[in-house]
């Protein structure tokens, strides 16, 4: 069992549903109403839940969490001895000046967690299938096992220009972050 942010990304469900895995939906809120879902699901779901799907900033939601959110999350992890797997992919969409932490800046995080990023919003790589994981040795060795029997590797242009991506300047970044910045700011104009 794994419990899941509803409403959610598509895949964050789907994915473990299409390899027969069940899906307990959870609040996706990070403030004091997402716990007592969680707790519930431990007491009530047989078997026990494994995994906690968390997606920061949300996508559907927008919402970001805080890093005291994410001690919360690790601790209640913890405890209930489940994987923590996080979804990163929106970390560079951000605004105001606050960049989004990561559930592995909190200390033991590294114990139960692996997180997930995508080049697709950071770069404007969408559909090219290039991303990546970090976080515990033990989880990302199982990750790579089930991998190399799913696929073969990227296409090597393909993984040539996410390589001069992710060692450029970070100016690309910026330039995708203000394009939607000012689209979000002339939804927001429009609505009000």
């Amino acid at each position: 069992m794994i419990l899941c942010p509803n409403p959610t990304y598509p895949i964050h469900a789907f994915g473990f549903l299409m390899t027969g895995g069940v899906i307990r939906s959870i609040s996706v809120e990070p403030d004091d109403t997402f716990f007592p879902p969680l707790e519930r699901a431990i007491r009530h779901s047989i078997p026990k839940p494994i995994a906690l799907v968390i997606n920061y900033p949300s996508n559907p939601t927008a919402h970001v969490a805080t890093l005291d959110f994410y001690k919360e999350v690790v601790a209640f992890a913890k405890k209930h001895d489940i994987v923590i797997l996080s979804d990163l992919a929106y970390s560079e969409i951000y605004f105001d000046g606050v960049l989004p932490p990561s559930v592995l800046e909190v200390p033991g995080a590294m114990d139960n967690t692996v997180e997930f990023t995508s080049m697709s919003k950071t770069f404007s790589m969408p559909g090219w299938r290039m991303g990546f994981a970090v976080g515990n040795e033990r989880l990302i060795a199982a990750l790579t096992r089930v991998k190399s029997y799913l696929d073969y590797g990227a296409f090597t242009p393909i993984q040539v220009a996410a390589t001069h991506a992710l060692n450029g300047d970070g100016s690309d970044i910026a330039e995708v972050r203000n394009i939607y910045k000012r689209r979000r700011d002339v939804l927001v104009r429009k609505l009000w």
